[in-house]
């Protein structure tokens, strides 16, 4: 990735989306951090007392802190500075080089896009996704990053949602006791394997939950209750009755959920309804006497005089009419962009983020990673001092993944830009033959042309003209359609100017240049024209007695063609008797 520079074009320069974001990295850096130097130096001074296994456990808290708030320290310092250049972002399709030509499957589906007037949207087959799309019906419009986080985070919702359905169903069902300790690690190791450590990687998504799963682990739910205490004097492990283990996995499951359901909303924020989709189209038919080409050659001028910025259209499909032959058909296309420009370019501060619907909810998404992350470090720092309190390692760990799951699955939406822009496609099509043209007289004129020409009738040229919106979510992300308005006026305008190009193509090559001009005249001086005589006040008369005469009828000779005497019998070029050549 390159990043271009223009101190002329500011247009560009956007701020640093993640100023917010980063702020809430920092602050969790500085707490786990913070949490785990003081886990570190109280390890130190547990060893200075005595060299015992007692430091231990907070040389591991210290290990895991310091870890925690390094990773969140990172992500920040990686975002600290945002470039954004002149050169993004990426093309509705495939761009192609200067001097290119061809064609590419994305320039293709845009063409058809404009041809239909319509932005094709994939339908949702899955019946958790089709019931996302009842709830929320213009999710179905929104770019496709906004629509696979909210597909996500609805599957982890239901997820999270049955786990804690199924453990309360099964904690009412039993009176306090042990049974509630075994039933909670049962939920708590479910929690942790099927969701938390998913959550936390790089997929942020949790285990789905499969349709035989869900139907056993609600039996489960629902008997085990009764089964488990007839099992109990078989288990290898007693647990006395804890309140904090129960505490554990609601802490668990309550915070993956309220996380999760938190980036479904600031998902679900971010949704966007075409306001227009419709082209504007111009169609000129005409004819003229030069390749169809040339149009092509118009059109790139027409272009380079509308660059936004000075910065060169996006090509995404140039091919040429072919004119080879005699004659045939001619097809030629043109697709370009010009280049987008950003239609909001404020930064973003807390206030503003708050105010805005797009960012609101993501806000609130770093305050529960900060929550998470805060109450996270202080539980395994709690562990470090006592050791017998094994929930707050727990909760800490599971808080800790919370939180990192919240932090990166909102990354994947701060960087939400849109772009204001505008598509031309040409099409020219028709036949066309070759022919020559000669000006001037063989004999009289002095200065003879000739040139041979394409002869083009009844062109077609269709011009399409729309500003369109789009969205991306960074500069090296794909991007996708928001809305088409036609400019009607635009593609008037562009068509007629180039069907007038057209038809004054010249067909006649004369002297244009100053040079020619002036070695003409000076030719001219030198060896002026010289009218032809006009002879007939001196031949008058003879011409008129001539014309009277009868006509004289003349012989050749059919052996060698020579003309003959009136009244020989010979032929005197050839010697042949012409009595003997009539005979014959």
């Amino acid at each position: 990735m390159t990043y271009e520079y223009n101190p002329q074009s500011t247009r560009f320069e956007i701020a640093n989306p993640h100023r917010v974001e980063n702020g809430f990295l920092l602050l969790a850096a500085m707490i786990a951090a913070g949490c785990g130097v003081a886990a570190l130096v109280a390890a130190r001074h547990v060893l200075e007392l005595q060299f015992s296994v007692n430091a231990a456990p907070y040389v591991v808290v210290a290990a895991l802190l310091l870890s925690s708030g390094v990773l969140f320290g990172l992500r920040a310092l990686r975002q600290l500075r945002f470039f954004f250049g002149r050169n993004q972002p990426m093309g509705l399709a495939q761009e192609l080089g200067k001097d290119q030509e061809g064609t590419s499957p994305g320039a293709d589906g845009l063409r058809e896009t404009l041809r239909q007037n319509a932005i094709a949207y994939p339908v949702p087959t899955g019946a958790l996704d089709n019931l996302l799309y009842a709830i929320s019906r213009d999710l179905i419009f929104s770019p496709p990053r906004t629509q696979f986080v909210a597909r996500n985070e609805f599957r982890n919702v239901l997820s999270l949602g049955f786990l804690l359905l199924c453990f309360v169903v099964a904690l009412v069902s039993v009176p306090q006791g042990e049974m509630r300790n075994w039933i909670s690690a049962f939920y708590l190791g479910l929690t942790v394997f099927l969701v938390l450590l998913p959550m936390g990687g790089e997929s942020a998504q949790a285990q789905p939950l499969g349709i035989r799963f869900v139907i056993g682990l609600f039996i489960v739910s629902v008997l085990g209750p009764v089964l488990l205490p007839r099992l109990a004097g078989s288990l290898p492990l007693r647990w006395e009755a804890d309140f904090h283990l129960v505490l554990a996995a609601s802490v668990a499951l309550g915070s993956a959920l309220c996380a999760s359901a938190t980036l479904l909303l600031a998902a679900l924020g971010q949704q966007i309804k075409p306001q227009s989709i419709a082209m504007a189209q111009s169609l000129k038919t005409f004819s003229m006497n030069a390749p169809p080409s040339q149009i092509i050659l118009e059109f790139d001028r027409e272009m380079q005089r509308g660059w936004t910025e000075k910065i060169p259209n996006r090509a995404y499909m140039r091919i040429l009419p072919e004119t080879q032959g005699d004659s045939g058909a001619f097809e030629g296309h043109v697709l370009e962009e010009t280049q987008p420009v950003p239609q909001d370019i404020e930064p973003l501060g807390l206030l503003r983020c708050l105010e805005l619907p797009a960012y609101r909810w993501l806000v609130v998404l770093d305050v529960v990673a900060l929550v998470a992350a805060a109450g996270g470090s202080l539980l395994l720092l709690n562990f470090a001092h006592s050791v017998a309190e094994y929930w707050s390692l727990v909760m800490g760990l599971a808080l800790l993944l919370v939180a990192r799951f919240a932090f990166a699955g909102g990354n994947r939406l701060w960087r939400r830009f849109e772009f204001l822009s505008r598509i031309y496609w040409l099409e020219c099509q028709g036949n066309f033959q070759r022919a020559r043209t000669s000006i001037g007289a063989l004999l009289q004129d002095r200065v003879k042309t000739e040139k041979d020409l394409v002869n083009v009738e009844d062109m077609t040229l269709r011009l399409w003209v729309a500003e369109v919106e789009s969205v991306c979510f960074g500069p090296d992300t794909a991007r996708s359609l928001m809305s088409i308005r036609g400019l009607q006026d635009e593609a008037q305008r562009l068509a007629g100017h180039l069907a007038q190009f057209a038809t004054q193509q010249a067909s006649v090559v004369a002297p244009q240049s100053d040079s020619d001009l002036q070695r003409l005249a000076l030719l001219n001086r030198v060896n002026p024209p010289t009218p032809a005589p006009n002879l007939s006040p001196i031949l008058g008369s003879g011409v008129a007695a001539a014309a009277s005469l009868p006509a004289v009828p003349r012989k050749f000779c059919p052996h060698c063609g020579g003309r003959l005497e009136a009244e020989g019998k010979f032929c005197s070029h050839c010697g042949a008797r012409l009595a003997e050549a009539d005979g014959s």
